[in-house]
């Protein structure tokens, strides 16, 4: 008898949860089809643990038991049992595989333009190649991957051995070459998106080769598709090259054509858009926030913008929380938690709710709540716990600042931070000087508590303040009021 090791939950089970009760009862199908699975053992498995879909949860799926019930005339053995999960999980990533083919037309005509060409039968490899391109050529929100798709299929279609590669009226090799352009034209654009809307935070250089003369040729393929005119707006935005009318009609421009943009460039579009709105805010132009809840709940209604495959990144769920708090939306915040958080990994969930809920305490002025939030125990890292950190450091600061107490621990709280910050490396040395600046000042303003301080220097402070890029500079100006 072989003992089993203590493990987290088996992946047969992670990846069982986030099936449908739909899928669940097309997956039984699929299992119980001699053509994928010929082992009555596995069917057995599937079907003793099927009961428990969607937890997955108590001693009936624990592997002794079921093992019993599989093998009733034999003693515990960890290895086969365990052999049955894999098997299992392996007929599962078919299944899902194949529920994923269905939905991707390109894909499919691609692989069938395979079938045909490796099976040599020339007419109904051209008929596929056509209606390839037919399908292409009447999709009305072709996006970056779409022209990807259409290139191999051009290219499958130029070099096969029966093409006239040499006949006048064979344009394959010109219709492979012009998706090629406009799949790397809308790529380049669309990662250079990216980069632009991370430079501000992230130390690294963003040179992005060919990018000029990309945006250039877009001026020749905007009749085309909305995105050769939608990106290059969006890139000059990011590049700074901006002013609050030009954002009003960009951000006219996406209402008005939303639903010519499909979802999958959607999103990095306005995520992109969300990035610069907060940054240009960070800067002083208080205006800019409410164009950012304005884009969050945009976003938000249409379609799901803000999700992918389903879920919510917890940056994104933390953003949006705090930009509504900013602007004192906080029954809003409250409830887009209490809507949202089910869209959450599962893993990150219970710290990215506790967080948001922290944010909202700390805006509500309710700062015992606050902090009572951020002491429970919560595994964070990168720009989660610097936020984490920032917020602790922020509210026992305001504890101290109420009546005096925290004195000690506001000294240690602020040093720890300090050093905390100069340490990061994921942070450009321009964003760790913000953050190390803002305790500079709340170090100025924690020994001046205990001292009377006039009108004309809380107004000098104030103007210091107003014009540099601090963080918290909203905060950081109601300290000084309330000296």
């Amino acid at each position: 008898m072989v003992s089993s090791p203590k493990t987290q939950q088996p992946r047969l089970f992670l990846l069982l949860k986030t099936l449908s009760t739909k899928e669940i009862t097309r997956l039984g199908k699929f299992i119980q089809s001699p053509y994928f699975n010929n082992s009555e053992l596995i069917l057995h498995l599937f079907n003793a643990i099927k009961r428990q879909h969607p937890r997955y949860a108590g001693k009936s799926i624990e592997k002794e038991k079921l093992f019993q019930k599989l093998f009733p005339n034999e003693g515990f053995n960890y290895k086969k049992i365990t052999d049955l999960y894999s098997d299992l999980v392996k007929l599962i990533e078919k299944f899902l595989t194949i529920e994923m083919l269905d939905q991707n037309e390109p894909v499919v005509n691609g692989l069938r333009l395979k079938v045909y060409e490796e099976r040599h039968l020339e007419r109904s490899f051209r008929k596929q190649f056509d209606q390839a391109q037919k399908h292409f050529k009447e999709k009305v929100n072709k996006t970056a991957f779409d022209y990807g798709d259409m290139t191999a299929v051009a290219f499958d279609y130029y070099f096969h051995p029966t093409t006239e590669r040499l006949s006048e009226k064979e344009k394959s090799v010109q219709s492979a070459m012009g998706y090629l352009d406009r799949y790397f034209i809308l790529m380049k654009m669309r990662l250079g998106m990216e980069l632009y809307s991370r430079q501000e935070i992230i130390p690294e250089k963003n040179e992005i080769w060919q990018l000029n003369e990309v945006l250039k040729n877009t001026e020749l393929l905007k009749n085309e598709n909305k995105l050769f005119v939608l990106y290059p707006k969006i890139i000059q935005f990011l590049k700074g090259s901006y002013s609050e009318k030009e954002f009003e009609t960009l951000n006219r421009f996406i209402q008005t054509n939303k639903s010519d943009v499909p979802l999958s460039e959607l999103r990095p579009i306005m995520i992109a858009m969300a990035n610069k709105a907060w940054q240009i805010y960070t800067q002083g132009k208080k205006k800019y926030i409410n164009y950012l809840f304005e884009i969050y709940k945009t976003g938000l209604k249409y379609n799901g913008v803000f999700f992918q495959n389903g879920k919510i990144r917890e940056t994104t769920f933390n953003n949006i929380v705090v930009t509504a708090c900013i602007i004192k939306e906080f029954h809003w915040a409250k409830l887009f938690i209490k809507k949202n958080q089910s869209y959450l990994i599962p893993n990150e969930k219970d710290r990215t709710v506790l967080y948001s809920n922290a944010i909202i305490s700390f805006h509500e002025k309710k700062f015992e709540k606050t902090l009572l939030l951020l002491n429970k125990e919560q595994k964070t890292k990168g720009i989660l716990e610097l936020r984490n950190r920032f917020l602790r450091t922020r509210t026992i600061f305001e504890i101290f600042f109420q009546d005096h107490s925290y004195e000690t621990t506001v000294h240690s709280e602020l040093l720890s931070f300090t050093k905390y910050v100069k340490k990061i490396k994921y942070l450009t040395e321009e964003k760790k000087a913000l953050y190390l600046e803002t305790t500079v000042w709340m170090r100025k303003l924690k020994n001046q508590k205990f001292k009377k301080i006039n009108k004309q220097k809380k107004e000098e402070w104030k103007k210091k303040i107003n014009e540099s890029r601090l963080l918290a500079k909203e905060w950081l100006l109601e300290k000084i009021d309330q000296l």
